[in-house]
This record gives C-alpha cells, sequence and structure tokens, in this order.
C-alpha cells in the first residue's frame, strides 16, 4: 500500500471505500460477515468509483465529471507506487490512463488501479477514485501501521491496509491469503500502533478504536461522551483473534462497565 515515505503526493491509504464494520449489535464480538470481493483480471473501467456495501462486496457508484471545471495540472498527476511486503507479495497503486480531453476537476476524478500481486501474478485488483488516497487525509500515526502482512504460512497470511473513512476514523480492510489467493475480505479498526503484550500473558495484540469519540453537554450543562471501546486484536499463528477478555476488561475500567464491543452514543457517560 501506499506510504508517505515512499515519495508520492498522493498515495492509498487502502480500498478507498466508506464501509460499515463487520460487527454491529449488542455485545457480540466485529467478526463481520466477510464477502470475497475480487475482480477478475480485466481492463478496469477508468470512469468507475468503487465503495463498499455494508456486507463488504464491491460496487460502483457515482456520475462521470461534470463537463466543465477541469484543472489542466491534475493531467500530469501520475500516481505508480509498488511495495514489497514479503518475497513475491506487492501492493500496487497506479493511475488509469485519461484521455487527454477527461475532465479533471480535483483528485476524484483521477482513476486508481489498486492491486495485490504474488510472484508476479495478479490476485485482486479493483478501482477506485484518488480522493480517498491522499495522505493528507489519513492519521499520521495510523498509516505508519500500515500496510501491515502477517503471514500465517509461506504462502498465506492476512494483510491490512488503511483507507481514508472521513469524516468518521480510518478503517483498515483484511485480506484473506492463501495459497496465493485471496479467500476472503472483512473490515477491521485501524490499530493506534505495533502490536505489543497489553495483558502480560506473552502474547502481542494490536488496538485500536471504531470512531474518534464524542463528547457533549447535557440539558443539565453537565459534560458526557460516547462509548468507544479500545478493541484488542491477538496476534496468533493463525492470524488475528479478537481478544474479547482483555477488550472487555479495559472497558470496564474505563467506562465502569462494558456496553458491547461497538461505538454508541447510548447510555450517555457522564465524563469525569
Amino acid at each position: 500500500m501506499l506510504l508517505p515515505q515512499h515519495g508520492n503526493r498522493l498515495y492509498l491509504a487502502a480500498l478507498g471505500l466508506a464501509c460499515a464494520l463487520a460487527a454491529c449489535g449488542g455485545s457480540s464480538a466485529p467478526a463481520g460477515q466477510p464477502s470475497i470481493s475480487q475482480q477478475a483480471a480485466g481492463s478496469p473501467d477508468p470512469n468507475s468509483r468503487a465503495s463498499l456495501s455494508p456486507q463488504g462486496s464491491v460496487s460502483a457508484t457515482g456520475p462521470a465529471p461534470a463537463d466543465n471545471g477541469d484543472v489542466p495540472a491534475l493531467h500530469s498527476l501520475e500516481i505508480n507506487d509498488n511495495t514489497t511486503l514479503a518475497p513475491g507479495l506487492v501492493v500496487s497503486y497506479q493511475s488509469i490512463p485519461r484521455p487527454a480531453s477527461t475532465v479533471v476537476r480535483d483528485p476524484c476524478d483521477i482513476g486508481i488501479m489498486f492491486s495485490i500481486r504474488w510472484s508476479g501474478k495478479t490476485i485482486f485488483r479493483d478501482t477506485m477514485n484518488g480522493c480517498d488516497y491522499d495522505p493528507e487525509l489519513v492519521d499520521s500515526t495510523i498509516r505508519k501501521v500500515y500496510p501491515l502482512w502477517l503471514p500465517t504460512s509461506k504462502a498465506s497470511g492476512e494483510l491490512l491496509v488503511v483507507f481514508n473513512n472521513r469524516p468518521s476514523k480510518d478503517l483498515a480492510r483484511r485480506f484473506f491469503i492463501q495459497g496465493q489467493l485471496v479467500t476472503m475480505i472483512d473490515t477491521l479498526p485501524t490499530f493506534d500502533g505495533p502490536a505489543r503484550d497489553a495483558d502480560g500473558d506473552g502474547k502481542r495484540e494490536f488496538s485500536g478504536t471504531l470512531e474518534y469519540g464524542e463528547e457533549w453537554e447535557d440539558e443539565k450543562g453537565r459534560l458526557r461522551h460516547a462509548y468507544n471501546p479500545t478493541l484488542f486484536y491477538e496476534v496468533r499463528p493463525t492470524g488475528l483473534v479478537l481478544d474479547s477478555t482483555l477488550t472487555m476488561r479495559r472497558a470496564r475500567v474505563q467506562y465502569g462497565k462494558f456496553y458491547g464491543f461497538d461505538y454508541s452514543t447510548e447510555p450517555l457517560i457522564l465524563a469525569k
């Protein structure tokens, strides 16, 4: 995935897709309803814009650029970034060639092709627009963690790439790769730093929240804030697994009670 240290003005922070996290509802863990979203290795549509449905599928949305407001300087803007994460595993972001007559008003009108390659073979490819990959829009702390490759065997593992989800907090897409094939995709919260042993059990955990959080005054002038638990994902030989025990324990310390794994503005929690 594109990282700012690779020197591009724009970098792709993941599939640029506005998504809903895969676990909602009560106290159920955000395990998600993952779905395979791989496109055939054909020629991408330069006018397509990819978006993610709540179930994790990719669909084309958005109208073609308007017939005015062209910015000539943007016609020369090109993206060509290849990041090697493991021997043979490459994440690539490339601008889609545009006809000279194409109207380019802003980075949103620049088609981008995202692909995952293994040993020279494209195992996943999709197109998206450039607005979602502006490095100025992706949290600088979060983007240091991604792209993240967690191998589970020689030819298998989990690949995580971050994408801009403004105005909400950035999210990450997790690609399950087995035998050099993408077998499943789901969505996770973005992690706030490298993995560490957060509970002293000898195993490392990544952690992150679903949202930035909110604070407001109620009708009595008291300061309230939303329920926004930190989720912990333990690194195991088989991949990432939600550490529900640690997540619940930390939520009780922070909020006095565990209200579930999801972000919520109810109950209204009195800020101390």
